[in-house]
């Protein structure tokens, strides 16, 4: 039920299928009555996409919160970079205000992005596993890189109506050998 709120393909995809089979119908019938469940069939789908479109899951405001991290990082702007980091992560604070100090970034795109959530917990927490490709340069010039790939797991809590990175596990992270 959840998926219907999250994107609209299912929706569109059941009013196209609905719509073509009433619309065979209709022209091998020629009842007129099917015109108006083809109208009932377009109001519904119509209003199932407004619906998609006006809720929004946890899982979106989590995707938003990485998305707004990554264009931040993009942009070099590291106080909002820092905002969606809890105060309290000593690591992943150091990480970024670290990396933001010794490089450029020019660009940073997240290519994959699965979310799970930890049942049952409170505050309620999730986990992100995340592929970000980000273009950067040291801040001298001498070490360009265009879409190095960077798998991050992100670990989230849920903190009032907004999510915050609680931590974060970088696998072969240069600065770590």
């Amino acid at each position: 039920m959840i998926t219907l709120l999250e994107t609209p393909v299912p929706i569109i995809l059941f009013g196209i299928i609905t719509l073509a089979v009433l619309g065979l119908m209709l022209l091998r019938s020629g009842r007129g009555v099917l015109l108006w469940v083809m109208i009932g069939v377009a109001v519904l789908v119509a209003g199932g996409i407004a619906l998609e479109r006006v809720v929004v899951t946890e899982r979106e405001r989590i995707e938003a919160v990485i998305e707004a991290g990554a264009a931040a990082v993009a942009v070099n702007d590291k106080e909002a970079a820092l905002r969606h980091v809890d105060p309290n992560n000593r690591d992943t604070r150091s990480l970024v205000a670290g990396n933001m100090g010794r490089f450029k970034f020019t660009g940073a795109k997240i290519t994959r992005l699965e979310i799970s959530f930890k049942e049952l917990s409170s505050p309620p927490r999730a986990t992100a596993k995340i592929m970000v490709l980000v273009s950067f340069d040291s801040r001298d010039g001498s070490f360009p890189h265009d879409n190095y790939p960077v798998p991050l797991t992100l670990h989230l809590w849920r903190k009032g109506d907004t999510w915050l990175i609680e931590d974060h596990e970088w696998k072969n992270n240069p600065s770590s050998r």
